[in-house]
């Protein structure tokens, strides 16, 4: 909406009210007159909205808390008004479900959207359930994913500085403990020294010289039960920072652009959005191009690999 201007935004926050962002894409029907006698024949635009996983959390929780949500503007009453189906993260899938048709029993929930949601679901696993030649990604969609990813990565935070190796790596893992394992972490490792990067691991900074760097995870999960990291990863963050005996440093983000706001430090941050296994890899390759100096070999920057022939 246009409400509020980013002066007042920020003094809403000063005051400690949090303030949620979702997005309606407003479309030309919003504006265009009824034309024509019978109104079944005049034809409406659609409109699509997003409501990320990390706002649907904060109203969770906030709902959760007694705590009073305002809808700032109708483009924002629209998008909540479409709804979105339940997140369900199952450490029991019988008892989730126990607990879905309770809640349609109680009318917390809508049952036909329920039946809508199961019907998408059944359409895609028909897609998924044909023959392997006729779903399997084509070389140049796979080409396409990869640019995209490397596309989206980007600086939040300063200016990206060149790291002299070694590369101390510290690997801040804010996605553990739920109910699924989170991805491996070894793509971006495994990238970086293929790509030539003198590479240390460690819970700190292994090396005096050379170059820290922070691989901080920290997708938004419902099952965290918050929106953004945890104190224990802040505090790690920190700490490692305050360890290091070099002054070149950067921190790697693995989440949603916004969550840098949560970083109390002065240090450069890249942000790669998610820890998926393709965002680790673009990550490796964007930081081979961009950051890696000092290498007494010539760095090669990895290709995406290619999918087999029989997936």
């Amino acid at each position: 909406g246009l409400h509020f201007t980013p002066e007042i935004l920020d003094r809403l926050r000063a005051r400690g009210i949090d303030v949620c962002e979702i997005t309606l894409r407003v479309g030309l029907g919003t504006f265009q007159p009824i034309r024509c006698e019978n109104v079944k024949s005049h034809r409406m635009h659609s409109e699509g909205y997003e409501i990320s996983e990390s706002a649907a959390v904060q109203i969770a929780i906030a709902r959760r808390q007694g705590r009073p949500i305002l809808a700032v503007g109708t483009t924002v009453v629209r998008a909540l008004e479409a709804g979105c189906d339940c997140m369900l993260y199952p450490a029991n899938v019988v008892d989730s479900e126990r607990a879905v048709m309770k809640a349609i029993d109680d009318g917390r929930l809508d049952a036909d959207r329920i039946h809508q949601s199961i019907e998408r679901r059944r359409r895609w696993a028909r897609w998924a359930a044909l023959s392997r030649d006729t779903n399997r990604p084509a070389r140049d969609e796979t080409g396409w994913a990869t640019h995209i990813a490397e596309e989206v990565i980007h600086t939040i935070r300063g200016k990206l500085p060149r790291l002299p190796q070694p590369w101390n790596l510290v690997i801040v893992d804010d996605d553990l403990g739920g109910p699924y394992p989170a991805p491996s972490r070894d793509p971006l490792i495994t990238g970086l020294r293929t790509g030539g990067v003198e590479l240390v691991t460690g819970d700190a900074p292994q090396r005096d010289n050379g170059a820290t760097v922070i691989a901080l995870f920290g997708d938004i999960r419902a099952w965290k039960g918050r929106p953004g990291y945890s104190a224990a990863a802040k505090e790690t963050v920190r700490r490692t920072l305050q360890e290091s005996k070099t002054n070149a440093r950067l921190i790697v983000q693995f989440s949603h652009p916004r969550l840098a706001s949560e970083l109390d430090v002065n240090v450069p941050i890249l942000c790669a959005w998610g820890g998926e296994a393709v965002m680790q890899r673009a990550t490796a390759r964007v930081m081979l191009r961009e950051l890696a100096t000092g290498s007494e070999k010539r760095v090669e920057i990895p290709r995406e690999p290619q999918l087999p022939e029989e997936f």
